[in-house]
Order: C-alpha cells, then structure tokens, then sequence
C-alpha cells in the first residue's frame, strides 16, 4: 500500500518538472519571437528612414533647381529679353503714332526688335529622378505634380514658346534687308548697329510695320505661356516645400 502512494508521488513530481520544463520551453519560444519582432521593426525603421533620408535629399535638389529656374525665367527672359523685345515695340509704335519723336534712340531700339529668346530649364535633377525611380516620392500628389510638371507642363509651353520664337531669326534678316546700307558688329551676341539710320522714315516701310506686327504677336504669345509655367513652378514649389517640412 505504501509503495503504491509512492508511485503516485513519483509520477506526480514528474509531471510537474514536465509542465514547468514546457512553461521553460514556451518562455524561450516567446523571448525568442519577441527578440526576432524587434529586430525587424528597427531594421524597418531603419529601411524607411535610409528612404526618407534618399527622399528628402532628392527634393532638395529640385527644389534648388527649380528655384534657380524660376529666377532665370522671371530675371532674365521676362525681366531682360521680353522687356527688352517688349521696349522696343513701345518705342516704334509710340514713333509711328508721332507721341515720340526722339529719333536718337531708334538704333538702340532697332537690333531689340527682334531679340528672341531660349526658354529652357535644367532637367539634371529630374532625369536623375527618373533614371532611379519616381517611386521614391512617397507623396502621391507630390509625385503626380512632379511628372505633371516636368512631363507635360514645360514641354507643351516651351514648344509653344520655341514655335512664336522660331519667326525671330526671318524678322531679323528682314530689317538687316532694310538697313544694308549700315555695318553690323556682333558684341556678346547681340548685334550692335554702327551707323545712325539716315532716314527714320524707314519705319513707315510695309516690311518693317510686318516685323512690329511679328514682334507684337510674339512677345503677347512668349508671355502668355511663360506666366503658364511660372504660375506651375511656383506652385510645384509650394508642395515640395509642403513635403519637407512636413
């Protein structure tokens, strides 16, 4: 009777280390899973912030660029070649209309008739973009105005731009037709006429009221469209800007 109890005991000892080992066993399998999640999420951690660390330096570079684009579009073709082009026709519709009868100034005028300008931007940082996957822009709006702009924007308006700007080159042969009788010099690429005109009276010839017309037309139409991609610039601008500050 007596040995019989002390089986039970046995067995019952052993069934309890059993279950403690199986407790001891759980544990491990816990800590070990717990360990396994851990390291993953720093190296997911570490994953989105190499990406957004990629990202954020990505959009700087743009963000350079397009500033840099944007000063020269409003600087120097608006501000210099458009003003320029825009002056000139002021000048000889205000001489045709005798409000202004200051003759002296028409050389200067004449060789910014058709003036002309190349209406361009720095594409590097985008190709670039591009070449490595806009995927990399994890804002969807962001990335969407990105190839808008880039894609669709500044191509369809410089093309636009480039087709008024391509008659530039026929209105200028024109009035140097009219002024073979003067010399040309060309200084930091632009012509610079040597000899005052002996008649301004020229301005009344039906070739050169064609070249005002030309030149009106034109610098309307150059504008129209470089406004268009100024208003996208900026406003792209506004949202990458958004992005890095966010």
């Amino acid at each position: 009777m007596i040995s019989f109890f002390r089986k039970i005991r046995q067995k019952l000892l052993q069934q309890n280390r059993l279950t403690r080992y199986m407790l001891y066993a759980v544990g491990e399998i816990v800590l070990v899973v717990i360990g396994i999640l851990i390291a993953l999420s720093i190296n997911n951690w570490n994953d989105q912030k190499k990406a957004r660390d990629f990202e954020v330096k990505m959009l700087g570079e743009l963000q350079s660029t397009l500033r840099a684009d944007l000063n020269y579009i409003e600087n120097h073709l608006l501000g210099n070649r458009n003003q320029a082009e825009l002056d000139a026709i002021d000048y000889f519709s205000d001489l045709l209309k005798k409000v202004n009868r200051d003759t002296d100034s028409l050389r200067y005028h004449w060789s910014r008739l058709a003036y002309g300008q190349n209406f361009r931007m720095n594409l590097g940082p985008y190709e670039s973009l591009k070449s490595i996957g806009v995927e990399k822009i994890s804002n969807d709006s962001l990335r969407y105005q990105i190839v808008r702009f880039y894609d669709f924007i500044f191509p369809r308006n410089r093309d636009l731009i480039q087709t008024a700007q391509d008659r530039v080159e026929l209105d200028d042969d024109r009035l140097a037709q009219l002024m073979d009788n003067m010399t040309y010099e060309l200084v930091d690429d632009e012509v610079i006429i040597d000899r005052p005109i002996p008649d301004p009276s020229i301005i009344y010839n039906p070739i050169f009221l064609e070249v005002l017309r030309n030149a009106q037309r034109r610098t309307s139409w150059t504008i129209q469209h470089t406004n268009a991609v100024i208003e996208e610039l900026n406003f792209l601008l506004g949202k990458i800007y958004d992005e890095l500050n966010k």
